[in-house]
C-alpha cells in the first residue's frame, strides 16, 4: 500500500479520488459507531451476526460474545482504543480538505462527518486517540494561524462547525476523559520524579514453596499452605501459628481468625487444587505428588519460586490502565531481539505469561492472556528487531523535516490550495497517530491507512505537485 501510493498517485484527481473514498468509508464507520452510542449497536442485530459470521460454517450466530461495554464506540474496529488511532487519521484530512471545498452542499455534508467523527472518538473514550488528536490539532492552528489572522471572518463558519464537533467531544466524554487524564498525568509526575506510589490494596509480594507447601506474602500479612494428604491441609500466619479453616453459609470456608475472616477457601480437583481468594484477588495452586504448583491459563502450572525481568515502573504498574505493569515486563526482552525481532503478532508467545503474581495483582486473574504492548514503539521493537524501530523513526523524521521545508516554500504561493492542505492534513494525521502509538499499538485496521497516507504525502513531496519549483 506505501508503494502503491507513492507509485500510483500523480495527478490533482487521484488525490481527490483518494480523499472521496476516505470520506466514504470514515463515513460508514462512524455510521456504524453512532449505532453502538446510542445503545443500537449494528452487530448485535440479527443482521449484524450474520454479516460477522458470513465467512464462518455451522457457527450459533445467536451465541455471539461482546466484549466492549454498551454505548462504548469500537465500529467496526474490534477495540475503542482502534477508533480513537483511526480518526486521528482521518480528521485532520478531512479538516484540511474541507477548509477549500466551496460547494455549499459540500461544506455542509463535510461539516456532518466532521462532527460525526468527534462524536466517534468521544464514544470511543480512547485517551490515546484523544491526545493524539489533540495534538494534531494544536499543531493545525499554528500552520493556519495566519490565514485565520488575515481572513477571520472567513473562519467563523469553520470554527463554528470544528466548536460543535469539539463541544459534543467535551460534553459527551469530559468525565471518562478528564479522570483518565487527571490518573494519568499525576502518575507520569510520579514516574518522571520517582516517587513511590503509596496504595491501600492488598497485593501478593512474594509466593514461595516451603516445607512441602506454599507462603504467600501480601502487603500486609502471611499466609501459609500446607497439604499432609487429599483430605488434609493445614494453614498459618506469618509467625507460623496454625490458623483453623471453618465453612460458611456461601460454600466456601473461612477462617475462624479475625485477621483472615475476609479471605475465601475453594477445594477442587479431589483436593488438589486450591483456591484462596483475598478480597477480589484469587490465589491458585495445585499440589502434584511432594510439589506445589500456581496455576494459570488452561490449567498451565508454573514454578511458584521464578523471577521475571523488568524495567521501570517499579511502583507504578498501573499507570495508562496496567501499561507500566506490560512496558515495564516488555523492556527487558527487548536486549535479546536488537536486530532480528519475534516476527508478527507473537507478542502473546514471548511475553512472560508465568508471572501469574503480576497478573494476578493487576488483573485478579492469573490465567489472563497479555496479548498486546499498548505501545506501537515497543511493538515495533519486540516484533521485528530495534533496529527496524530505529529504521521507522528515522524515516519519520526525515519526511517530517522535508515536509516543514515544502510547507515553508509554498505557504503562499502553492498553485493548488487543495493539494497543499492536503499536504498539510496527511503530515498532521501521521503526526496525530505517532503520538498515539505511545498508548496504543498497532494493528491492521489503522496501520494500512497511515501506510496509504505516509506514501501519499510522500508521493505529494517528491512529484512536481510540491517541488518542480524548488528544484528548478
Amino acid at each position: 500500500l506505501f508503494i502503491l501510493s507513492i507509485k500510483v498517485l500523480r495527478e490533482e484527481i487521484d488525490y481527490k479520488i483518494l480523499v472521496i473514498v476516505m470520506a466514504i468509508s470514515s463515513g460508514i464507520i462512524g455510521l456504524i459507531g453512532l449505532t453502538q452510542f446510542v445503545g443500537m449497536d449494528l452487530f448485535k442485530t440479527d443482521l449484524g451476526r450474520f454479516l460477522i459470521s458470513l465467512t464462518s460454517r455451522n457457527v450459533d450466530i445467536t451465541a455471539t460474545r461482546y466484549t466492549v461495554a454498551d454505548s462504548v464506540i469500537y465500529s467496526t474496529l474490534y477495540n475503542p482504543n482502534y477508533v480513537g488511532s483511526y480518526i486521528c487519521l482521518i480528521l485532520p484530512v478531512i479538516i484540511s480538505v474541507w477548509l477549500v471545498v466551496r460547494k455549499k452542499w459540500l461544506k455542509w455534508l463535510g461539516g456532518a462527518l466532521i462532527v460525526l467523527l468527534a462524536l466517534n472518538i468521544a464514544g470511543s473514550k480512547s485517551l490515546p486517540g484523544f491526545i493524539g488528536l489533540f495534538a494534531s490539532m494544536v499543531v493545525w492552528l499554528v500552520f493556519n494561524r495566519h490565514n485565520i489572522k488575515k481572513n477571520y471572518k472567513k473562519w467563523l463558519p469553520i470554527i463554528g462547525v470544528i466548536s460543535i464537533g469539539l463541544g459534543l467531544f467535551i460534553g459527551l466524554s469530559t468525565a471518562d476523559i478528564a479522570v483518565k487524564v487527571r490518573t494519568n498525568v499525576g502518575e507520569l509526575a510520579q514516574v518522571v520524579v520517582g516517587s513511590e506510589v503509596v496504595s491501600n490494596t492488598e497485593l501478593i509480594e512474594h509466593v514461595y514453596e516451603l516445607d512441602g507447601g506454599v507462603f504467600i506474602e501480601t502487603t500486609y500479612r502471611g499466609l501459609y499452605v500446607g497439604r499432609i494428604d487429599a483430605a488434609t491441609y493445614v494453614f498459618a500466619d506469618m509467625d507460623a501459628n496454625a490458623l483453623e479453616l471453618i465453612p460458611d453459609d456461601s460454600g466456601y470456608y473461612v477462617f475462624a481468625d479475625a485477621r483472615y475472616n475476609d479471605l475465601q477457601v475453594e477445594f477442587f480437583n479431589a483436593g488438589s487444587i486450591i483456591k484462596v481468594n483475598m478480597a477480589d484477588i484469587p490465589v491458585v495452586f495445585q499440589f502434584v505428588g511432594s510439589k506445589v504448583y500456581a496455576l494459570g491459563q488452561n490449567y498451565n502450572l508454573y514454578d511458584t519460586d521464578y523471577e521475571v525481568p523488568s524495567f521501570g515502573f517499579a511502583d507504578h504498574q498501573t499507570f495508562g490502565t496496567k501499561r507500566g505493569y506490560i512496558w515495564s515486563k516488555t523492556l527487558p526482552l527487548l536486549k535479546d531481539h536488537l536486530v532480528v525481532g519475534t516476527g508478527p503478532d507473537t507478542f502473546a508467545i514471548v511475553f512472560p505469561q508465568y508471572d501469574y503474581i503480576g497478573k494476578t495483582n493487576m488483573y485478579h486473574e492469573p490465567g489472563q492472556i497479555v496479548d498486546k504492548p499498548h505501545n506501537m514503539y515497543l511493538q515495533i521493537a519486540l516484533q521485528t528487531g530495534v533496529l527496524s524501530l530505529v529504521i521507522f523513526l528515522s524515516f519519520m523524521m526525515v519526511y517530517f523535516i522535508y515536509f516543514l521545508k515544502t510547507y515553508k516554500v509554498y505557504r503562499d504561493v502553492h498553485p493548488s490550495k487543495f493539494l497543499y492542505h492536503l499536504n498539510i492534513g496527511i503530515a498532521l494525521s501521521l503526526l496525530g497517530y505517532l503520538v498515539a502509538g505511545i498508548g496504543n499499538d498497532t494493528t491492521i485496521a489503522t496501520s494500512s491507512v497511515f501506510w496509504i497516507l505516509l506514501g501519499t504525502g510522500i508521493s505529494l513531496q517528491i512529484t512536481n505537485h510540491l517541488t518542480q519549483d524548488i528544484t528548478e
